[in-house]
C-alpha cells in the first residue's frame, strides 16, 4: 500500500472481499468479533476501575498523613 492511502474501513475491520467485490465474510464471524471485543473492553474497564481504586486509596492516605504532619 503506497505511504499516503489510507485503507478503507472493511479493510481496517478484516472484511475480505471477493474478485467481485461484495463483503464474504459471514454474520457469525463478524458475530464473533464483535463478541471478542466485547470480552476485551469488558476486562479493561474492570481493571480501569481497580486501578481507579487503588488510586483513590493512595490519595486519601496521602491527604491523611499530610493532615498528621507538624504545621510549622
Amino acid at each position: 500500500m503506497p505511504r499516503n492511502e489510507i485503507p478503507s474501513a472493511s479493510t481496517a475491520v478484516g472484511v475480505s472481499r471477493g474478485p467481485t467485490g461484495p463483503a464474504t465474510e459471514s454474520l457469525w464471524a463478524v458475530d464473533q468479533r464483535l463478541g471478542n471485543a466485547e470480552r476485551e473492553l469488558r476486562v479493561q474497564f474492570i481493571r480501569i476501575a481497580q486501578l481507579q481504586a487503588q488510586l483513590d486509596l493512595v490519595l486519601g492516605a496521602l491527604q491523611v498523613r499530610r493532615m498528621e504532619l507538624p504545621r510549622g
